[in-house]
């Protein structure tokens, strides 16, 4: 197996919010839409969640290989619980070579401070805007059927 793009050590409830946040980063990166960014983002935490619940700890393991994001716990106890995301990549993905793509994921940890109070400002700011295209597109669908 290849060395991961990513790992984060998932010891404590807060590696599970740094592990949410770092998912949305990495997929932005990697040129996911932002309702796909947040889809994301909310597995990741549920597999960290169910990784630390389980064991206490673990390591989430974040990879690209061959036009798919993967995001897998490294556990034994965990290895048959099929704790993992696989998601193709989008087809207006960054063309960035691995060597890049490692760069830029070891920058955004190195450069992203985490912050429990705008990570959750964020989440609120994903939810609204998941409420708010909800809401339109209830009023184009009643608009439809009422002509």
């Amino acid at each position: 197996m290849s060395t991961p793009l990513y790992s984060l050590r998932v010891r404590c409830k807060r590696d599970i919010v740094v592990a949410r946040q770092r998912a949305r980063q990495i997929a932005g990166l990697l040129g996911f839409a932002g309702h796909e960014q947040t889809c994301i983002a909310a597995a990741v935490f549920e597999i960290a969640r169910s990784a630390y619940e389980v064991n206490g700890a673990g390591s989430l393991c974040f990879d690209v290989d061959e036009q798919v994001f993967r995001v897998c716990v490294d556990s034994a106890r965990l290895s048959g619980r099929g704790l993992r995301l696989e998601k193709p990549l989008p087809s207006e993905s960054p063309a960035l070579a691995r060597e890049d793509l490692e760069w830029a994921v070891r920058e955004l940890a190195r450069f992203s401070r985490f912050n429990l109070f705008e990570e959750i400002r964020q989440q609120n700011q994903e939810l609204l805007h998941a409420v708010h295209e909800l809401q339109a597109r209830r009023a184009q669908s009643a608009a439809l059927h009422a002509a």
